[in-house]
């Protein structure tokens, strides 16, 4: 191997991790924005859910309709996805 092709390794094996690392940071301050946002509004993101549970889920029984909540939003615990059902 001449030092050329050693200087493209070294230069590929560099670009490569400065991506992952710049997407791993990209990633995290995405969620922390979201986290600041839904600290800011946190009625805005429950109105969404209630809305999504009347509109989508209405027609299922209350186990289902929790667990397709707690797969759309994640975030949710199951006391919380099953406090919503019972506010619908």
């Amino acid at each position: 191997m001449s030092l050329k092709q050693g200087g493209y390794i070294i230069l590929f094996i560099f670009l490569t991790l400065t991506y992952f690392i710049q997407t791993r940071e990209i990633k995290k301050l995405k969620a922390r924005i979201e986290q600041l946002i839904k600290a800011q509004n946190p009625d805005a993101s429950q109105d969404e859910r209630l809305a999504y549970l009347r509109e989508e889920l209405a027609h299922l029984e209350q186990v289902q309709a929790v667990k397709a909540l707690r797969k759309r939003y994640p975030e949710l615990s199951l006391l919380e996805a099953n406090e919503l059902w019972k506010r619908k």
